[in-house]
């Protein structure tokens, strides 16, 4: 299977953009400036975060609320920006309703952006060092993400239960790289232990999420991505029975995405010689529908109630001052 799939591989034919150093600076900057923008509505769902149990109550859906939403409108604001069009495919394994571990293929900066983008708000598991950066870290913390200290088993252990209660208590969806870190050649690595032992600790379905694309777009060494398409294929989730462990857990969850990837690198290639790339209409369908210039719009809504929460807060300081 192997290697039909590397042979398959090699008969693709990938034209990207030209990578202009000028033209991702640019980009950068741009991304940067929106990045600015928006910390203020991060800020914003995150003080509101403690009424999620009253849009509950309201009839909002899990992955809808207020926090939720910022997060994927940030997600597919950077992709819009960056020229990134995402297809979702396999949306008839989404269960809103409960919680499940993402484990996706991970070989480009623009991956965690991906599947952020979503329809699941995941929480993710990442190094400690990434909540170390001012201002990014801040949010990650505020947005109940978590950091793990892979040096220290301790930590380690204490994060991961953290991780159960999110699950847990609160029904939300973790995601997490099998890899650990991103693929230099786009080739699936050897899985690390981690994700498998938060897998066997929670006990909840693993759904592997294959994404198709995107080291393309933003290979490692890249100062910047390039506009294009990408892929996601979500794989039927694997329940984890009483029989299995870490190893056979792995094993399932690599032979998901090799079967995935040769499975696209076979329409991929019948593609090329027939109708062209996949049908965007059918893939459309699957995905839903979301106009980020029109969700622009509410920004300037969201700051002003920003500014009545701060200018209220200051008047009642200084009223008991």
């Amino acid at each position: 299977m192997l290697a039909l799939y590397e042979e398959l591989r090699r008969n693709l034919v990938v034209r990207c953009a030209r990578r202009s150093k000028v033209r991702s600076i640019l980009m950068l900057a741009v991304v940067f400036l929106y990045t600015v923008l928006v910390v203020p509505l991060f800020a914003l769902s995150i003080v509101i975060a403690p009424l999620n149990p009253i849009w509950t109550a309201l009839g909002v859906r899990n992955h809808f609320y207020p926090v939720d939403l910022v997060q994927k409108f940030y997600a597919r604001g950077f992709l819009f920006l960056c020229g990134v069009r995402v297809y979702w495919h396999g949306m008839e394994h989404i269960d809103y309703t409960t919680s499940t571990i993402g484990m996706f293929s991970h070989a480009s900066n623009l991956d965690p952006f991906i599947v952020a983008s979503g329809p699941l708000a995941f929480k993710w598991i990442g190094k400690k060092s990434l909540f170390k950066i001012p201002v990014i870290g801040w949010l990650l913390t505020g947005l109940q993400h978590i950091a793990i200290e892979r040096e220290n088993r301790e930590k380690a252990i204490a994060s991961l239960q953290r991780a159960a209660e999110i699950v847990s208590k609160h029904r939300r969806c973790i995601a997490v790289s099998p890899e650990g870190t991103r693929s230099k050649s786009g080739r699936i690595q050897d899985f690390k232990k981690g994700a498998f032992h938060t897998a066997m600790q929670l006990r909840v379905p693993v759904t592997p999420l294959l994404v198709d694309g995107a080291y393309d777009l933003w290979p490692s060494g890249a100062i910047f991505t390039v506009p294009g398409s990408v892929h996601v294929y979500v794989l039927q989730p694997l329940p984890i029975g009483p029989q299995d462990d870490y190893n056979s857990l792995a094993s399932k969850v690599r032979r998901k995405f090799l079967e995935a990837n040769l499975r696209t690198a076979r329409e991929a290639t019948k593609a090329l010689t027939t109708a062209g790339r996949n049908n965007k209409a059918a893939a459309e369908k699957n995905v839903e529908k979301w106009n980020f210039l029109l969700w622009s719009l509410w920004l300037p809504v969201c700051y002003a109630a920003l500014y009545l929460i701060y200018r209220g807060a200051a008047i009642a300081v200084k009223s008991v001052l």
